[in-house]
């Protein structure tokens, strides 16, 4: 990263309560995300990160799907986990969009 990009970095990490609200806005998105998820019938492992591991029927293929819609996940393929991806929480926008796409995909990629 750049000096700029540093720079904001410290400023933000030593602000108290930007840290506070962001990562309640995790917490809430990431319990959201995962509640609808579980509707949709996809499983989940439990997690107490910012990201959760989902089970789908092949992740290569899922990798594949997602990105085609312009979603960028983690193939867990390599840690010889072959039907998971890798979730980071994001904004309400970008979820809603995962949420989104994931249900249209279910079919394809759900266990």
């Amino acid at each position: 990263i750049n000096t700029l990009a540093q720079r904001n970095g410290v400023r933000l990490f030593n602000n108290k309560t930007f840290l506070e609200k962001s990562v309640r806005l995790l917490h809430k998105e990431k319990n959201r995300v995962e509640k609808i998820l579980k509707k949709l019938g996809y499983n989940i492992l439990p997690s107490s990160v910012n990201f959760y591991l989902l089970e789908i029927k092949n992740a290569k293929e899922a990798t594949r799907l997602l990105l085609s819609n312009n979603i960028y996940v983690r193939d867990c393929t390599d840690y010889d986990l072959p039907k998971y991806l890798r979730i980071s929480v994001k904004s309400p926008r970008e979820n809603n969009y995962l949420l989104k796409v994931l249900g249209n995909l279910a079919y394809k990629i759900k266990p």
